[in-house]
């Protein structure tokens, strides 16, 4: 975590300065701001221990005639896990409202308002001097901002909030923290031990913020008991239909069965068939759920509810209603918990999750991000607007969204003040939050390979029509984002890295690439500068293949499958300009693909093993003429590159066509258990400002900055999004 944010640690700010800028108030509230004596807090200097100080503070303020905190208070949290939560952070103070009942859990993520973290000795401050703001050496100061870092993010992902504050204090010296999702300011040091000033003025002025300067997100409301009830038996329903789907193949074709036997029933009454509503859906399981219940066995109907168990959201998280813009308005819709969570603080720090839109009576799916506000980058919901008018297949179908109204980062607006030290480097962002009318699975959930092909055919084809309908290339093609529809087939989905051609060859202002890690391009991985462009997409669909082949599918390479996996996906390095590369068994493999492919094979599946074999080829060819480039550039000018089948789309689509129109697919469902489920694609993580780095698409308790070192993980829900693990991928190229 403090890697992550290296960079975007403004300061030292002054701190009246901050005292001004973060906490606006009325000229009346500042002149009735309690005047104490001077040396408040100098008993707490003189403490031994750390937990004394815990007391000692607490007491102060507490016990303190004139109430220079109105409506909250301070509760020590120190030792406290959060037992409603997932993370064992607990900062050493917590700031809670008076109503916060803490007698049997006194810390709580969800409530907390700001806190305290303590150290004992002036030398434990993670920051420099002016000279030196950022220690980068001391492994003390770097805990000490991975710790703050992490408390930040923790408020940030149990609660709805554009912002939050901090204060450390040490023996003698304190410092105050502003954190939004571009980075945090810091504030000079000051000597509270001798002047209490600075921090009687940020508890009082604190209490007599606004609800939006305090940094609550003020569109997102608790829900009432009926709302909560509604939302709550509708989830529990999609759920347990899904997870009928998926614990037998079969049920999907006895829906299928009863598609067909509305849609003869509606041709009855109407001149022509028509594409079937959710109103139809629903009609459908209606009548064919009785039969799949009873078709299940014992063990499938114990891992129907187990499912159920597992993917309705933690009962601790409140169900809320959220207001999401639609044009001039806004459009109610109300959720619980998230299907993914931010682990970083500052970036993207994308949230989605299944909400009941209360206008349309449906399930949606909402996505919730921190967007770039740099020139040249697009609002996801402009690229997903233009890609439904120009009738782009397999891609979600954009609801409503937009920014929310008045929630920027204000971090970033003070990159250039004088008072700045050091390299700093923070972009500007705005809260983006738009539905969809797609609720899917990643295409993992596959249930035969035919099926797998064609779902990734299908995305492949919405990938296309985006280019060549209008000039927008996707840039994270992945197993998260290839995802199944309701029937089983593929749709293309997450496009917030999608750039648009004409701007595409504008140079990068980083070197920052896009993407999950084991489906970037063999030479995008090999050259960190690289642009990314349409051949390298195509090579992406032809990874996934190979990797949902090897996870799921009978072949010749089980002997070290888990080492080959490794080499080909994971294999990382850094290079001597610090940034990380990797591609280099690929690149051996691609540029000797024969070799490979005389070894490998698919059991018992001709149509996958010749698309593998022509898609490889295509792929090599490519790889080959690019490296002919700096070895023999004069052999390479004389190749047509408009000949190579890597090209455009036209040869992969041609053997996708014929792949999935041959007689000779395994009959029986011939998809196996993954043969290394531990194993999830990393990705590719570059946050402005900050050294690049990889993590796993799966959370941790702690980054690490060693990018292949397995990390514990912990239980995360993967279906129903593209959003299975927060994706944190730079978008400043």
């Amino acid at each position: 975590m403090e890697r992550e944010m290296r960079n975007q640690w403004v300061g030292p700010m002054p701190v009246d300065d901050f005292i001004k800028d973060f906490m606006p108030v009325s000229e009346d509230i500042k002149a009735s701001c309690p005047i104490v004596d001077k040396g408040l807090f100098k008993a707490v200097s003189s403490l031994k221990t750390e937990s004394a100080i815990y007391k000692k503070m607490i007491e102060i303020i507490k016990e303190h005639p004139i109430d220079f905190l109105p409506g909250y208070k301070l509760i020590d949290t120190s030792n406290k896990e959060d037992t409603h939560g997932d993370q064992k952070w607990h900062i050493d103070l917590t700031c809670y409202r008076d109503n916060v009942n803490v007698e049997e859990r006194a810390n709580q993520l969800d409530k907390a308002e700001w806190g305290i973290e303590i150290k004992r000795s002036d030398g434990d401050d993670s920051f420099g001097d002016a000279n030196r703001f950022i220690d980068t050496k001391s492994e003390s100061a770097k805990s000490t901002r991975g710790q703050l870092t992490m408390y930040a993010a923790e408020w940030f992902n149990h609660q709805h909030r554009t912002h939050t504050f901090m204060i450390f204090i040490s023996k003698t010296i304190a410092r105050f923290f502003y954190f939004d999702r571009s980075g945090a300011v810091v504030s000079d040091r000051f000597n509270y031990a001798d002047n209490s000033k600075p921090l009687i003025q940020f508890m009082w002025f604190f209490a007599h913020l606004t609800e939006e300067q305090k940094g609550i997100d003020t569109t997102v409301q608790v829900a009432t008991k009926d709302q909560a009830k509604n939302f709550l038996s509708k989830l529990d329903t999609f759920h347990t239909r899904v997870a009928m789907t998926e614990a037998n193949p079969n049920v999907l074709e006895m829906l299928k069965a009863k598609k067909n036997q509305l849609s003869e029933e509606q041709q009855k009454t109407k001149a022509s068939d028509i594409a079937l509503t959710d109103e139809d859906w629903d009609r459908i399981w209606d009548l064919a759920e009785p039969a799949i219940w009873s078709s299940l066995s014992s063990k499938e109907k114990d891992d129907v509810v187990d499912a159920v168990k597992q993917r309705m959201p933690c009962e601790t998280r409140a169900v809320v209603v959220i207001q999401v813009p639609d044009g001039d308005t806004y459009r109610e819709v109300i959720g619980q918990g998230f299907s993914s969570r931010a682990e970083s603080l500052a970036g993207r720090s994308t949230r989605a999750w299944l909400v009941w839109d209360v206008e349309k009576e449906k399930l949606l799916y909402l996505k919730d991000s921190w967007r770039s506000c740099l020139d040249g980058m697009e609002k996801e919901t402009s690229i997903l607007e233009d890609l439904n008018k120009e009738g782009v297949r397999y891609v979600p179908q954009l609801i409503c969204g937009g920014d929310v109204a008045n929630q920027t980062t204000r971090a970033d607006k003070f990159n250039e003040k004088s008072w700045v030290r050091g390299e700093v480097k923070l972009t500007p962002r705005a809260h983006h939050r738009f539905l969809v009318d797609f609720i899917g699975r990643p295409v993992k959930h596959f249930s035969h390979s035919k099926q797998m092909l064609q779902a990734t055919y299908d995305a492949f084809s919405g990938h296309r029509e985006a280019w060549e309908k209008c000039g927008i290339l996707h840039r994270d093609v992945s197993g998260n984002n290839v995802m199944l529809d309701r029937w089983g087939r593929g749709v293309l989905n997450d496009w917030d890295l999608a750039k648009r051609q004409k701007v595409m060859n504008q140079p990068p202002r980083t070197h920052a690439r896009t993407g999950t890690w084991y489906f970037m391009s063999t030479l995008l991985l090999q050259n960190p500068g690289k642009q990314h462009t349409v051949h390298d997409d195509l090579e992406s669909f032809v990874l996934l293949v190979l990797y949902l082949g090897l996870s799921y599918l009978k072949h010749n390479r089980n002997g070290d499958l888990g080492s080959f996996v490794y080499h080909f996906f994971e294999e990382c390095s850094v290079d001597d300009g610090g940034a990380f590369v990797g591609g280099t068994t690929k690149m051996k493999i691609f540029l000797n693909g024969k070799a490979f492919m005389d070894k490998f094979e698919f059991t018992e599946n001709d149509p996958l093993q010749c698309w593998l074999k022509a898609a490889y080829d295509a792929v090599s060819h490519w790889i080959t003429t690019d490296v002919l480039k700096e070895k023999m550039p004069t052999l390479a000018m004389s190749i047509d590159l408009q000949k190579l089948e890597l090209y455009d789309h036209t040869f992969l689509s041609s053997i996708f066509q014929q792949a999935l129109a041959s007689p000779d697919w395994p009959v029986a469902q011939d998809k196996g258990l993954n043969e290394f489920k531990g194993v999830e694609p990393m990705l590719y993580k570059s946050n402005a400002g900050s050294s690049s780095g990889i993590s796993r698409k799966r959370r941790s308790s702690e980054p690490s900055d060693e990018p292949n070192k397995r990390q514990k993980q912990s239980k995360s829900s993967d279906i129903y999004s593209g959003m299975e693990v927060v994706r944190e991928v730079e978008d400043e190229d």
